[in-house]
């Protein structure tokens, strides 16, 4: 009988013939040796363009027994909401008609001020 000892590994082979199916398009933009050497010859090293961000998470400072029972727990309102939830036909407000007959405007007083 075989006992592995602690901090052995079994190595296991796997092949991977076949094309390779990662897109070269992008090597010179994630090659450390082409960045050094793009940061020599410009002095400039390429930025981050999404600015970072910076939260309160302390309400994440669980374990993750009580962040699933918190998500099961709002999972089961949201699902009790649909049950619950009946849209209600919403009554059309009234706005005044506009006149067919233009030329029946009420005239206008004049201002005695002026």
């Amino acid at each position: 009988m075989y006992i592995r000892h602690p901090y052995e590994r079994i190595r296991v082979q796997t092949p991977s013939g076949g094309e390779s199916k990662t897109q070269q398009a992008h090597k010179d933009q994630t090659d450390i040796n082409a960045i050094i050497a793009r940061f020599d010859r410009t002095g400039v090293l390429p930025g981050n363009p999404n600015q970072g961000v910076y939260a309160d998470c302390t309400d994440l400072q669980t374990d993750l027994t009580e962040a699933l029972q918190r998500t099961q727990e709002v999972l089961e309102r949201a699902t009790q909401f649909k049950a619950d939830w009946t849209p209600q036909p919403q009554q059309p407000t009234e706005s005044p008609q506009p006149d067919p007959d233009p030329g029946n405007e009420p005239q206008k007083e004049p201002n005695p001020q002026s």
